[in-house]
């Protein structure tokens, strides 16, 4: 069974018939993500000890169904745990994503780090910009990406904090064949459908992790 925080299963694999880990895969529309109580720091207020070590940051996540790809259906809730090291998930920084949710024994988990952030691109497709870190996916997959068109900037200077528009502005320079950045606003330049991403992170990470999923639905 999947871990509590998403890491990858036991190193012998369960037949996929026999796993007690579902994971549901879908386009999800942000409600809230919400910090959540490190659970140790109660236990070891009870111990007297430093017996319990959690090196990630919690969050309790709600999102919106928008595009389902499997175990769910659209215009759903969804509530799961996130557990991320380096803080607040990066994908909920954008109002939708690609998302890897386990459910587990212990609950709802998103996949460790397994969501991807999306935009509409003018097709009417979502779809992933340019250099999306797929973290724990060979490089080599994640270079993909295509010339593509989006209805909306990623970023806007007066919807980001400042040290943040100031930190990422270099990063956007640097990679000017993908980002364009104009009148306070970041246009995509280029991305991967996401049809392309979810088959990615599948034969990617959730292979690794002897996660089974099915193939991107045919009917959509």
């Amino acid at each position: 069974m999947l871990g509590l925080f998403g890491a990858p299963p036991p190193a012998v694999a369960e037949p996929a018939d026999e796993r007690t880990v579902e994971t549901l895969v879908f386009v999800g529309e942000l409600i809230s993500m919400e910090p959540m109580a490190n659970p140790c720091d109660e236990e070891n207020k009870r111990t007297g000890t430093l017996s319990c070590i959690i090196m990630d940051e919690l969050y309790r996540a709600r999102y919106r169904v928008v595009q389902p790809v499997a175990g769910t259906a659209a215009n759903t809730e969804v509530t799961f745990q996130v557990a991320d090291h380096y803080g607040f998930p990066a994908f909920a920084n954008t109002p939708h994503a690609l998302l890897f949710v386990a459910v587990t024994d212990d609950g709802n988990w998103l996949h460790k780090y397994q969501g991807v952030p999306m935009h509409r691109a003018t097709d009417g497709q979502w779809a992933a910009c340019g250099e999306v870190d797929y973290r724990g996916v060979d490089e080599a997959l994640s270079h993909r990406a295509k010339p593509l068109t989006f209805v909306e900037p990623i970023a806007r200077r007066d919807a980001v904090p400042r040290e943040v528009w100031k930190r990422m502005v270099p990063w956007w320079k640097e990679r000017a064949d993908t980002y364009r950045i104009k009148d306070g606003q970041v246009r995509c330049l280029k991305g991967i459908p996401v049809q392309e991403a979810y088959e990615i992170v599948r034969q990617g990470v959730m292979k690794a992790r002897e996660v089974p999923l099915p193939p991107w639905p045919t009917e959509q």
